[in-house]
């Protein structure tokens, strides 16, 4: 071998010792270039990791260690709608104040800091949770974890910062109630549970709050304790728990007593240019408990209507052949949850003979029928579920469900032990409950509930 070749030879050794590779090939044919990885990065990475611990305060630690170049962290605090109590929407107006101004920061330092960083940040709001969220380079965690501190203690809410946070929440109005599907769906949640849970995540319409008001929402509710927690994807769990303990000993508040979830059911018709969209459900279950297991398996023993070059699909709902779009949803809250079959389309009569179809396929398993379904159901339903958790931000999502548990549940074994004859119980007590009904867009030729039962 020429003296060149034994150069290059063993510059190529000590590249190879300096830097690891997430490439499954050598890195000589790799198609990308190495890069130095964070310091606690193993050369050969093990199994994910899932950790849950709480720090003194009763903040939840959750981690899912994935041991890559980059992480999600997510702090989640009892700021959801179903807080609100009285003042409906004042949830979309915190979410909306956040990452502006604090006591040590502006945001323009803010999203400097983050652009130079590459630090992607966002918030969201459901039912029982504020989230504020960021993905980072791995070795960025503790300027993530100090950033969040910053925002959950010291955010200013300055007044005239107020108008482009209405601003904000108007486009979301307005968003809503462009979607019709999202519409009925928002509608159905009200009309099952009324308050609670029933509080939609978008603010009404014409809803106004003061600073004062939006400030002492958030020191009630926009607080660190035992319905709260940080939860983090690729993130070093004990590296989590120092810096949780160094920004988050300090208690914020006391979060506001929730009431449980009550179902009820009704009727709603909202009248809307949008579109159609017509939902008819049953009182459901709470995510992470096997009732919710089952109806994962109901709902996909009914399926939906799929649109593609292979036809409707194979699903009970496509086999009756409806001219309507037909899509079933199982929802499920903290302690409640609502089932039912939402179909869309320009004509409203095709939606009725739609919706009548999907309940006369409901009438024949609470029969018996279409046993024979059971293995594609609940093999439907445990992909839908473990796929979702291959991203990260479903990843973040199901981890998310834990903060109101001691465990990281396993939905994916609670579905595989699902039997027929508890599909065919679940059916059952639906048909017994009080169902949900909401019409949104021509609501003069939309189906009323007594011509469909």
């Amino acid at each position: 071998m020429s003296a060149s070749l034994l150069r290059l030879s063993a510059s190529r050794s000590v590249v190879s010792s300096a830097n690891r590779s997430f490439s499954g090939i050598s890195s000589a044919r790799a198609a990308h270039k190495e890069f130095s990885l964070p310091r606690d990065i193993p050369l050969q990475a093990p199994l994910a990791e899932d950790k849950i611990s709480q720090i003194g305060n009763g903040l939840r630690l959750i981690t899912h260690e994935t041991f890559g170049p980059t992480s999600s962290l997510t702090l989640a605090v009892p700021a959801g709608s179903r807080y609100e109590k009285d003042q409906p929407g004042i949830a979309s107006f915190l979410k909306n104040f956040a990452f502006r101004n604090t006591k040590t920061q502006s945001p323009l330092k803010i999203i400097r800091e983050c652009e130079l960083r590459g630090v992607q940040l966002s918030t969201n709001l459901c039912r029982s949770l504020l989230t504020f969220n960021a993905e980072f380079l791995r070795d960025d965690l503790a300027f993530v974890t100090e950033l969040f501190s910053d925002v959950l203690y010291n955010t200013k809410f300055n007044h005239w910062e107020l108008k482009s946070v209405s601003s904000a929440v108007a486009d979301e109005i307005t968003g809503l109630h462009q979607c019709p599907t999202t519409l009925a769906l928002e509608t159905a949640r009200k009309a099952a549970f009324r308050n609670g849970i029933g509080n939609s995540f978008v603010a009404p319409v014409g809803v106004k709050y003061s600073i004062d008001q939006i400030k002492s929402f958030a020191s009630k509710n926009a607080v660190v304790g035992p319905r709260s927690a940080l939860v983090g994807v690729g993130v070093n769990h004990a590296e989590l728990s120092e810096l949780s303990e160094l920004h988050f000993s300090a208690a914020s508040g006391s979060s506001s007593p929730v009431a449980a979830s009550k179902y009820y059911g009704a009727e709603q018709r909202v009248a809307s240019a949008a579109g159609n969209a017509f939902f008819y459900g049953f009182q459901g279950a709470a995510h992470q408990t096997k009732d919710f297991a089952v109806l994962e398996v109901l709902r996909a023993f009914l399926g939906e209507i799929r649109v593609g070059p292979h036809g409707p699909g194979a699903s009970l709902l496509a086999r009756q052949k409806p001219k309507a779009y037909l899509k079933t949803y199982n929802l499920g809250h903290e302690d409640a949850g609502l089932f039912g079959v939402l179909s869309t389309s320009k004509n409203t009569a095709d939606i009725s003979e739609s919706i009548k179809k999907s309940l006369a396929v409901l009438q024949e398993i609470s029969k018996g029928m279409h046993s024979e379904e059971l293995i594609r159901a609940v093999n439907q339903a445990k992909f839908a579920s473990l796929s979702n958790l291959e991203t990260r931000e479903g990843r973040i999502q199901h981890m998310t469900k834990q903060v109101f548990s001691q465990s990281l549940s396993d939905i994916a074994s609670l579905i595989d032990s699902v039997s027929f004859d508890e599909i065919v119980g679940v059916v059952k007590r639906m048909g017994q409950s009080t169902p949900t009904v909401v019409a949104v867009g021509d609501t003069h030729t939309l189906p009323y509930i007594d011509t469909l039962i």
